[in-house]
C-alpha cells in the first residue's frame, strides 16, 4: 500500500468513526502536508463514493446523509445568498410569511431585519436568538420535536400550529428537486411539516441553489405544479427551466458573477 493510499485509508477511518473531518484537523494530523495534498485525497474519496466535499472538509457518505446544519451554513453561501436578495424583494412591511429551517431560509432571514411590521413563522427557533428583527415586527416560533441535526423543529405539534395561520408567502427549500417529483426530503417529520406550512399559503416558494437541481430524495413534499415560484441562481443547468416551466412552475434566477460561483465551486 502506497503512502498515499494509507493516508487515504486514515482519513476514511476518521470518517467513519466522527462523520465529519475538517481540512484543518487533517492539517493537525499530516503536519506536513499541504492543504492541497489534502484536498485531493478528500476529492479521491468523494470520487470513490466514500465521502461527500463540504466547505472546508468532508462528510461520510452514505445513502440517507443528512449533513449537519453547521456545514449547510456555509455551503454553496454565495448562491445562497443571491436567492436571498432576490427573495428580498417579494417581502413588504405588513405581511405574514413563514421560513423553514433551512440555511437559505437563514440567509433570507438575515435580510428581513429592518422589515416593519412583518409577522414572520418559523421552524426555526434559534432565528430570533441569532437576528434581531424590527420592534414592530414579530416572530412566531413552532413548539414541537427538535431535529438537533437540522436545528429544526417537527412532528404534530408545529404541523397543527403552522395549520392555524394563513401567510402571504411560504419559503421553502428541500434536499432536492425535479421538475418530474417536485420538492423532495428524506425524512418523514421534515417533510410533514414542510407540507403544513406550505398548505396555509398563498404564494409558495421553493428557494433552491442550483447544485441541487436536478435531484430526488424518496418522499415528496409538493409537486412542481403545486408551487408558485422557484428562485434559484445562475448556476442552473442549461435547459433546466425551460423544463421547471414546461410543468408549470414559474423560474427566477439570481445573477452570480463567474467568480462567485467559482469561489463558491471551490469551497464545496
Amino acid at each position: 500500500m502506497t503512502l498515499a493510499a494509507s493516508r487515504r485509508k486514515v482519513i476514511l477511518e476518521l470518517l467513519r468513526d466522527q462523520g465529519a473531518v475538517s481540512l484543518s484537523e487533517l492539517s493537525l494530523r499530516f503536519p506536513s502536508l499541504s492543504t492541497m495534498t489534502l484536498r485531493r485525497d478528500l476529492e479521491r474519496l468523494q470520487a470513490e463514493g466514500r465521502c461527500t466535499r463540504t466547505h472546508g472538509g468532508a462528510v461520510l457518505a452514505t445513502g440517507s446523509l443528512e449533513l449537519p446544519y453547521s456545514v449547510r451554513a456555509t455551503h454553496n453561501y454565495r448562491r445562497k445568498l443571491a436567492i436571498a436578495r432576490l427573495a428580498r424583494g417579494l417581502i413588504h412591511p405588513g405581511m405574514t410569511i413563514s421560513l423553514d429551517a433551512s440555511s437559505t431560509a437563514y440567509v433570507l432571514a438575515s435580510h428581513l431585519q429592518d422589515l416593519t411590521e412583518l409577522t414572520l413563522l418559523t421552524t426555526n427557533p434559534t432565528m430570533p436568538v441569532r437576528l434581531s428583527f424590527h420592534h414592530s415586527s414579530q416572530v412566531m416560533i413552532c413548539g414541537g420535536i427538535w431535529r438537533h441535526v437540522a436545528q429544526s423543529v417537527v412532528g404534530p405539534m408545529a404541523d397543527s400550529f403552522l395549520g392555524h395561520f394563513k401567510v402571504d408567502i411560504a419559503f421553502v427549500a428541500t434536499r432536492s428537486m425535479s421538475p418530474e417529483r417536485g420538492l423532495s426530503d428524506a425524512d418523514l417529520m421534515e417533510v410533514s411539516t414542510k407540507k403544513a406550512a406550505l398548505r396555509g399559503a398563498t404564494r409558495k416558494i421553493a428557494l433552491m441553489d442550483s447544485t441541487k437541481l436536478p435531484s430526488d430524495s424518496v418522499i415528496t413534499v409538493a409537486g412542481a405544479d403545486e408551487l408558485d415560484l422557484l428562485i434559484t441562481d445562475s448556476g442552473l443547468k442549461p435547459g433546466l427551466a425551460r423544463r421547471f416551466k414546461k410543468v408549470g412552475l414559474e423560474v427566477a434566477i439570481a445573477s452570480m458573477s463567474a467568480l462567485d460561483l467559482r469561489s463558491d465551486a471551490r469551497s464545496a
